[in-house]
C-alpha cells in the first residue's frame, strides 16, 4: 500500500495518512468532457471491490483521475468474482461511459460502446451452414 502524509497535528503528535492523491493533483471530471465514448485510455487497476474496480487514468489534459468500472462493465460475460478477472496493478483499456460533474465522478467501461456492437440484423442473409470463430 502506498500512502502520503495528508495532515500533521503537532499538538497531538499525530499524522494523518491518505491513499488518495492531493486535490490539486487529481483530475476534475470536467477534464473528460467531450471525450467520445469510443475513445480508449490505458488505465491501471488500483482497487478491486465486489461491485467493481477503481482504475487510474490520465485525462486528455494530462491530469490523473480514478474512475469506477462497475462489474457489469468489465465484460460482456457474467462475472461472479471480479478478483478472478482483475488484479491490482493490472493494465487495462477503458473508455469513459458517464460523467457526473456534480459529484466529480467518472464511470468507466471496458466494454465496447453499444453502437459498435453487432446486432441480430448484422446476420441477416447469412446461410445456416456458415460457421464463425468465437472467443
Amino acid at each position: 500500500v502506498k500512502v502520503r502524509v495528508a495532515e500533521i497535528d503537532l499538538d497531538k503528535n499525530r499524522i494523518s495518512l491518505s491513499m488518495r492523491m492531493p486535490d490539486a493533483a487529481r483530475a476534475s471530471a470536467s477534464d473528460f468532457e467531450g471525450v467520445p465514448d469510443d475513445q480508449w485510455f490505458d488505465g491501471v487497476v488500483v482497487a478491486v471491490q465486489v461491485y467493481g474496480a477503481f482504475v487510474k487514468v490520465t485525462s486528455p489534459l494530462g491530469s490523473v483521475a480514478q474512475g469506477l468500472v462497475p462489474i457489469s462493465q468489465v465484460s460482456d460475460m457474467r462475472i461472479d468474482d471480479l478478483s478472478s478477472v482483475l488484479t491490482i496493478g493490472q493494465t487495462v483499456k477503458v473508455r469513459v461511459a458517464e460523467i457526473d460533474l456534480d459529484k466529480n465522478r467518472i464511470s468507466l467501461s471496458m466494454r465496447m460502446p453499444d453502437a459498435a456492437r453487432a446486432s441480430a440484423s448484422d446476420f441477416e442473409g447469412v446461410p445456416d451452414d456458415q460457421w464463425f470463430d468465437g472467443v
